[in-house]
């Protein structure tokens, strides 16, 4: 039942043009904003020292890009306008969504999808700049957390609940018909059988992107979500356990055979047992394989972040196409393409965040050496500086700085650590001396795997494979 105060038209297709919503300034404002802070993201992606990332695929792609930028921009620099651009696109993604909301008795399709687009455009960038900001999250400024959150979730379930919308059956059918109509009908099972496969997998992306950068925010409260959440790890460990197993099992029974005298038959049958252990090694192989590689893949940033480039392309081509055909099928009354104030505003108002981009990009080389840099009197150079908290002496300054520090890093970049040095040999990136690995060690399937070129190239090859199976799908109509 309607809670509208007049019945709303839904069998209408002429509309009239509201360039507060759908205005070409107001559009292009969104666009600018989008696409820009995508792209710094994208640097302070390959920004990152080589190393840090716990994932072997975004180790390989920033290692052959150093062979490229030699001195890429400094994380500290870029960080910050991360930030400021990341809350950005929280609150231009909340606002738009609102108004889909709040004028829900008046609004037409045609602008509700024009809304949908804006604020999903905005969801996609805010959810690839959080896996730059995780370290931001750490245990300060709680407030400031705490209205990130609330803001994050605001606008991930209004893009999840219009997406209900937006994949029903009977919309856009009159591009000027209210969306009243469609919230009427929103729930039944007969209003989904054309994008029902679309809404299913719509919902458990968003759900999951939500789920996942709530962990980022909070990763203590919500630990228990963050390991339901990496299944991943769980099936490696049923294919690797049972394989080491075997394996160690194999190796026993070699070493006996070799150290005592056995009769043939007892020999041909530790033979016949070997093979049979061998087999479901190879079966266990096969299956430990593409969930690995499927695992290693989806965890990557870079992953994440082209598919948010895909998603971005999606949106972008989609507006261009409903707008024009709503004015090719002349359904506009009016013009949503002049240039008037409310046009303009947008558009002037992004220079204020640019500005504050280049200062602080030119703050940070201003004061690089000031910052990061002591002088030492006595031995007339300078040592960089372990915290700008502690200042003390020149000689505590130099053991600090001669001494080894332990990153605090997860579980999967400890692990990752061991095999680094057969990646950096194979992309030209990194000369450290080689460690001693246990035995242990070298038992593990994961660090055979991500230490082995063949691998290596699988991985990069499957890689590229999503990507252009993201991007092809983004220009057919898809946002995956």
């Amino acid at each position: 039942m309607s809670t509208c105060p007049a019945e709303p038209t839904c069998d209408v297709d002429p509309f009239k043009a509201d360039p507060d919503i759908a205005g070409i300034g107001v559009i292009v404002a969104f666009l600018i904003t989008a696409w820009s802070s995508l792209l710094i993201v994208t640097a302070d992606y390959f920004s990152t020292p080589n190393g840090e990332r716990p994932v072997l695929l975004d180790d390989i792609v920033i290692g052959c890009a150093r062979k490229v930028v030699k001195k890429p921009w400094p994380v500290q620099a870029i960080r910050p306008a991360v930030l400021m651009m990341s809350d950005q696109q929280l609150v231009t993604g909340t606002a738009i969504l609102s108004v889909g909301y709040i004028q829900h008795c008046t609004v037409t399709q045609y602008h509700f999808f024009v809304i949908f687009l804006l604020g999903f455009v905005s969801c996609q960038v805010y959810d690839a700049s959080l896996n730059s900001l995780h370290g931001h999250f750490g245990g300060r400024r709680p407030a400031m957390k705490l209205w990130r959150a609330v803001l994050m979730t605001t606008l991930f379930g209004m893009v999840i609940l219009n997406i209900f919308v937006i994949d029903h059956d009977d919309f856009l059918t009159y591009f000027g018909s209210s969306t009243q109509c469609i919230w009427d009908n929103l729930f039944g099972a007969g209003h989904y059988q054309l994008y029902a496969l679309d809404l299913g997998l719509s919902l458990a992306l968003l759900s999951w992107e939500y789920l996942d950068g709530i962990c980022l925010i909070y990763p203590r409260v919500f630990k228990p979500i963050r390991r339901a959440l990496n299944i991943f790890r769980l099936l490696l460990f049923c294919c690797q356990a049972p394989h080491l197993s075997i394996e160690r099992l194999r190796s026993r029974y070699d070493q006996e055979a070799m150290e005592s005298c056995q009769s043939i038959i007892i020999s041909i049958g530790r033979k016949l047992i070997n093979m049979g252990l061998l087999t479901i090694q190879l079966l266990l192989l096969a299956l430990f394989l593409p969930i690995f590689t499927l695992s290693e893949i989806l965890k990557s940033d870079i992953l994440n972040i082209w598919r948010v480039y895909s998603a971005l392309l999606w949106a972008t081509m989609t507006i261009a196409e409903t707008k024009n055909d709503a004015i090719s099928y002349d359904l506009i009354q009016g013009s949503e393409s002049d240039w008037g104030f409310g046009q303009l505003l947008p558009l002037f108002l992004l220079i204020l965040p640019a500005m504050a981009i280049v200062e602080l990009f030119q703050g940070s080389g201003d004061d690089k050496v000031a910052e990061d840099t002591i002088t030492c009197p006595k031995c007339k150079h300078q040592m960089p500086l372990l915290s700008h908290s502690h200042r003390g002496s020149c000689e505590e300054a130099a053991a600090n700085s001669s001494k080894p520090t332990s990153d605090t890093a997860s579980p999967e970049h400890e692990d990752f650590q061991l095999s680094r040095k057969d990646t950096e040999a194979l992309i030209g990136a990194g000369n450290k001396p080689e460690e001693k690995v246990s035995r242990h060690d070298k038992l593990d399937l994961q660090q055979r795997m991500r230490g082995s070129p063949y691998f290596m190239a699988w991985l990069v090859f499957c890689a590229l494979a999503a990507f252009g199976g993201s991007t092809y799908a983004a220009i057919n109509g898809w946002a995956i």
